[in-house]
């Protein structure tokens, strides 16, 4: 009868103790359309040039939602207080497209992503070619 190494035995027991630890899956962080779609954005400030053009906004453009559906479609919503006595204006739809994972186009304008995490989106463009436009805004949304 052949002798079993106890020394063997043991590497062999420490081989499945130890592998089932060794190999977890790291979380999977959110993509980027799964950030961006799924729920409203609250308007939460503007920014152009180096003013605040949020704060001198009417409240009910304040309460404004904005939201971006996975297949391309984009609603505008008034929510709470509304801007004027039709009902039938609270709400637009138009599209979105991604460009990259830090620019999208919403309506033909091209945005730049500054920031997009679970709770916050930032982007900006460059305002060209109407009345009274002119210079970088940055539009802030939250949920």
């Amino acid at each position: 009868m052949k002798k079993i190494n106890i020394s063997v035995i043991r590497k062999i027991a420490l081989v499945f103790l130890v592998f089932p630890f060794a190999c977890k899956d790291e979380p999977l962080s959110p993509s980027f359309e799964d950030l961006l779609t799924g729920h409203s954005w609250r308007w939460a400030g503007c920014i152009k040039g180096n003013n605040d053009c949020y704060i001198n906004q009417p409240d009910c453009d304040k309460d404004d939602a904005t939201t971006f559906f996975p297949e391309g479609g984009i609603k505008f919503e008034d929510t709470g207080i509304d801007c004027d006595s039709n009902p039938n204006n609270n709400i637009s739809i138009g599209n979105w497209e991604k460009i990259n994972d830090l620019r999208i186009k919403v309506n033909g304008v091209t945005w730049d992503i500054l920031e997009l995490t679970e709770n916050k989106l930032r982007i900006e463009y460059t305002a060209t070619g109407s009345p009274g436009a002119g210079g970088r805004e940055i539009w802030i949304y939250e949920h």
